[in-house]
């Protein structure tokens, strides 16, 4: 079964608006119209030709047989559905979106749309494994982690495993070494994808010199992940940017020092297509000074491990950017 990517002409109609005289129009579907054998734990994508009122195409929304499920919108322009339950074997699915589906301006689509698919007998899988420390865990316990590494969490087509490693600050060699253990240990079967960050505590300031020494021991951790991942094991990687720090902590070179490595980040990944992947919490977690924002912590000084809403901000971003690259 072919994935659907959002390409890149999407990109610029995010943005914009249909206009007064222009309706909304449906540019992009999957599974396409027509497609036989689609996996059983399918996602329903509709990419439409600009920002829709997200609440009223929900509405407008159905499937035939009918099923329940959940939403997640990239830019109010690309929406995913995602069934509660695998859908029925050998059976023609049809999804209408009907004309009450509107643009952010009130512009409903000219007619109904509709579009049909057959599904098969296979459920596909992909394989995430999660290699961070307490805010990793965090993350894992919002989304109904109960601490077993053996027990992964599932959304959807994504299976996601809980790996914890060791800090910096346990020796920069046995940090590797307990990142490559893990690595070494993962069934190659699985076809899995890696994904790594660093924690907000791993970032320094202080003063030019401290930022730029911190910043190239940050830069050598992540091209030791680089190597086992994808020069020894061959898997693809996912690389989180820097998670803001506490708003105590700010001072402008640890703004610098987190800006830059974000910055090598992105450089990275286009030096590596399709084999390194940026998922950008910094944009997400982070005010205009740089620390974490005050409604995604607990109010402590000296913590930026996100709350609850914190790790709700990050949901959706990160399901969509599974769902358009993997």
């Amino acid at each position: 079964m072919a994935r659907i990517k959002i390409t890149i002409l999407f990109l610029g109609l995010f943005a914009l608006g249909c206009g007064r005289k222009e309706g909304p129009e449906i540019i992009e579907v999957f599974p396409e119209d027509g497609a036989v054998d689609v996996v059983l734990n399918t996602s329903i994508k509709i990419a439409f030709s600009c920002q829709m009122d997200t609440l009223s195409v929900q509405q407008a929304f159905s499937t035939e047989p009918s099923t329940q499920g959940s939403f997640l919108w990239q830019n109010d322009s690309v929406m995913t559905y995602i069934p509660k339950e695998n859908l029925s074997s050998n059976t023609l699915y049809t999804v209408t979106i009907t004309k009450e589906a509107q643009d952010k301006e009130g512009n409903g689509l000219e007619d109904d749309y509709t579009f049909s698919f057959t599904t098969g007998t296979r459920v596909s899988t992909q394989n995430f494994y999660m290699l961070g420390r307490s805010v990793m865990e965090g993350w894992f316990v919002h989304w109904g982690w109960d601490w077993d590494d053996n027990h992964p969490v599932i959304h959807g087509r994504f299976t996601l495993y809980h790996r914890y490693i060791l800090a910096p600050w346990d020796g920069i060699d046995n940090m590797i070494d307990s990142i490559r253990t893990i690595v070494k240990n993962i069934p190659d079967t699985l076809d899995p994808v890696v994904f790594f960050k660093l924690c907000f505590a791993d970032f320094e300031g202080g003063d030019q010199y401290g930022a730029e020494a911190n910043l190239e021991r940050n830069k050598g951790i992540v091209d030791s992940v680089y190597n086992i991942v994808i020069k020894e094991y061959g898997y693809r990687l996912i690389i989180g940017n820097a998670l803001p720090v506490p708003s105590s902590w700010i001072d402008e070179y640890i703004v610098w020092n987190q800006k830059e490595y974000n910055k090598w980040l992105l450089g990275l990944e286009e030096d590596n297509p399709g084999k390194v992947f940026i998922f950008d919490f910094y944009s997400i977690l982070a005010n205009s000074d740089g620390a974490i924002k005050d409604e995604y912590t607990d109010g402590e000084p000296d913590d930026a491990h996100p709350n609850e809403e914190g790790y709700k901000a990050l949901d959706t971003p990160f399901f969509n950017f599974l769902e358009e690259n993997f």
